[in-house]
């Protein structure tokens, strides 16, 4: 024997518990607000009336209200208690509703009953930390920097909340221990950006640490809040703080005196430290030489002229190269070189032909006419090469070639042996046309001229790249938006230093495949179709490139906001839908539930048109009865249209077939108590003479003659056909 002892005190709880659920009014529709997260208690709701004899509560349906997918969240007890059985999350921007189709009925049976909605509205609860996209961000910012310059390269960096509150403040928490920088929160629509700024501290660069890590910290509206954390690296870029510097003091090469003209002999090579056009070396010599040539770009030394181990001065050859950057101001170094020819090699050069009324040939440019492009910053004395020509007569005097200037020219000189073009001024950004002139030596003397163009852009500086006025942008595109239309039009100021534009690209960001960027205009056109409900929202990191030799750049942030436009249609969970309901049942006897949504639209109602049997409640989709039915009356199966209205009235419609079944079984009953029929005498054999038809009976009726002449008539015991 089991013994129950119940306190005085808990008795009293659980009378006033049953008295209280006993006088609940049932309700049709019932709406509870929850919190999202963990609960401390998972019920959320218990207030139905308390089920009598074998009647129990059960869960028949949860569905989200925007969704066409069945949820499980929830759980119901026997005696009508919601819990919920994992945590509910809020989504920023949804509805985040639930329908709960609650049904009250006996546990012996499986359809009707009495149903309730209750509709769960989960509300922000602020239990979501911010967050940022990336754990860290890069930056440059410029030495010397004057108070509020923007670092460069954050353009995207913010962090992003799920809850509704949103970004309060973003603070430096560490890695700002000498003052450089500063930080503000700058709002572009909905987001937050963060924006480092200088303080009036100068930036100075370190030598073994040209970069600053911060670590940044994002604040919700939260009290006390909730925070998040990045990494941003801020490199320094320097001014020209260090001089080229040779990899060798001093270069030595012994070549052969019948070494061939054009031909390399060497390469020395420098290096500077700074970055950027401060690092940039440019090759020249000290002391111009006939023989030789060094590329003011490469650092490599070509033999210009030929060599004559029998002229004493030209065994050996001293030069200075200097290697000069491109900062402003510059700084230089030297290095020496020496070449030495190594012996005299017999009949070398070659003698002149014996043979002089051989015909003389003119002297050709192979690769006239010639191009140029240079800086405003390179040096004097630097060469731009040599203008070479060639000759194809035989040694003599119809093959040795003087070089000379069309028109002098007090930027550039010539060499008369050797052809090598040589800046003698400082240049002008402008376009220089020289004619060079190669003359052979022979009896006439015949020539050839070549064209020189030669075009100086001004000095890339460091200080000047493409800028946005605005680095972070929103804009809104509707989602009909035909594909190839223009939606926004990047523009960037590309800086004094930039004589050729800019250049656009994506680079990246989830608009990418839905966005095309024109390179030369910075014209956005749309590439594919827009859907909102499947995507409401792009961004996309725009880059400004300028076309100089070290390019510069800057980023434009854009977040592209695609608005509603109402292009869709109601959408049942099926399009037909089969239930049952047990025969004299009371009015508002639960058939079934039927759940629509529109993407468009977050008002849905619902309309049974023309059913004298059923009802349809239009804000929940719960179908009723309006009378009792009555399978011995013919109540047996109905076939009804269900329509779903949206918001600006959208219609679609769904097919509801309901079996009416018994809790019993009953006779059946003919349509009729008595049957006529006439036939003639003698009339032969009738197939079809009567239909007889009952009704009434929940199983398959079977038909007999209880009497009469047996041999003259028969009846088929499936269709009753006579």
């Amino acid at each position: 024997m089991r013994l129950f002892v119940i306190t005085k005190f808990c008795a009293l709880l659980i009378l006033s518990h049953l008295a209280l659920d006993a006088r609940a009014e049932w309700k049709n529709l019932i709406k509870v607000n929850v919190p999202e997260g963990k609960l401390e208690d998972p019920v959320i709701y218990n207030e139905f009336p308390y089920p009598t004899g074998d009647e129990k509560y059960t869960l028949l349906y949860a569905q989200k209200g925007d969704s066409l997918y069945e949820v499980v969240l929830f759980q119901v007890s026997d005696i009508g208690v919601i819990t919920t059985v994992q945590p509910l999350i809020y989504e920023k921007g949804k509805a985040n509703q639930y329908d709960l189709t609650i049904v009250r009925r006996s546990s012996k049976k499986t359809n009707g009953g009495q149903a309730a909605t209750v509709r769960v509205t989960v509300q922000d609860a602020n239990i979501f930390p911010p967050a940022f996209p990336f754990s860290l961000y890069n930056g440059t910012i410029k030495e010397n920097s004057p108070e509020g310059t923007v670092v460069l390269g954050l353009e995207n960096c913010h962090a992003e909340d799920r809850d509704e509150s949103g970004i309060k403040t973003y603070k430096i928490i560490k890695g700002n221990e000498r003052g450089y920088l500063k930080v503000e929160k700058y709002d572009v629509g909905v987001k937050s950006f963060l924006r480092l700024l200088a303080t009036n501290t100068p930036i100075k660069r370190g030598k073994t640490t040209p970069f600053i890590t911060l670590v940044v910290e994002a604040e919700d509206m939260r009290v006390p809040p909730l925070t998040a954390r990045t990494t941003i690296g801020v490199r320094i870029e320097e001014v020209n703080d260090y001089p080229p510097v040779f990899n060798e003091s001093s270069y030595e090469r012994e070549i052969s005196e019948d070494t061939p003209l054009m031909t390399s002999i060497m390469k020395v090579q420098a290096t500077d430290k700074d970055e950027g056009i401060s690092g940039e070396v440019y090759y020249f010599f000290q002391t111009l030489s006939s023989f030789f040539t060094i590329n003011a770009f490469t650092g490599e030394i070509t033999l210009v002229r030929e060599l004559d181990y029998s002229q004493s001065a030209q065994r050996l050859h001293q030069l200075t190269v200097r290697a000069r950057d491109a900062g402003i101001p510059f700084k230089e170094t030297s290095a020496t070189v020496k070449i030495t020819v190594a012996k005299d090699i017999p009949n070398y050069p070659f003698q002149a032909s014996p043979n002089s009324d051989q015909q003389n040939t003119a002297p050709s440019f192979p690769e006239a006419p010639c191009h140029f492009t240079i800086y405003t910053s390179f040096p004097v004395k630097a060469s731009l090469g040599a203008i070479y020509a060639r000759d194809d007569d035989p040694p003599g005097p119809n093959k040795e070639l003087r070089y000379s200037l069309g028109s002098s020219s007090s930027q550039f000189s010539l060499d008369t042996y050797s052809g090598v073009l040589t800046v003698n001024n400082d240049l002008a950004a402008q376009t220089y046309s020289l004619v060079v002139r190669a003359q052979d030596q022979g009896s006439p003397k015949k020539t050839a001229e070549a064209q020189v163009k030669i075009k100086v852009q001004n000095v890339d500086d460091p200080y000047n790249h493409p800028t946005f006025s605005n680095p972070i942008q929103a804009i809104t595109v509707a989602e009909n938006t035909a594909v190839g239309k223009s939606v926004f039009r990047a523009s960037a100021n590309s800086g004094s230093s930039s004589s050729k534009g800019v250049v656009y690209s994506a680079i990246f960001g989830s608009a990418m495949p839905y966005f095309e960027l024109d390179e030369k205009t910075g014209v956005l056109k749309t590439a594919a179709p827009l859907d909102r409900e499947t995507h409401s929202e792009y961004d996309l990191m725009i880059e400004a490139r300028n076309e100089e030799k070290i390019p510069r750049h800057s980023h434009l942030y854009l977040v592209i906001h695609i608005t509603d436009v109402d292009d869709s249609y109601p959408d049942f969970t099926k399009p037909v839908y089969d239930a049952s309901v047990p025969e004299r049942n009371p009015e508002g006897t639960f058939v079934t539930v039927i759940h629509a949504i529109d993407q468009d639209s977050a008002s849905i109602t619902y309309d049974v048109s023309s059913s004298p049997e059923f009802k349809i409640e239009a804000s929940t989709g719960v179908i009723r009865t309006k009378r009792k039915l009555d399978r011995a009356t013919g109540d047996r199966r109905f076939l009804i249209y269900v329509t779903a209205t949206d918001g600006v009235g959208k219609t679609s419609s769904a097919i509801v077939n309901i079996d009416v079944t018994s809790a019993q079984d009953s006779a059946p009953k003919f349509n009729s108590e008595s049957y006529k029929v006439s036939v003639r005498e003698g009339q032969g054999k009738v197939p079809n003479l009567l239909c007889i038809a009952a009704t009434g009976s929940n199983g398959a009726v079977k038909y007999s003659l209880k009497s009469g002449p047996a041999d003259k008539f028969k009846i088929n015991e499936i269709t009753g056909k006579n």
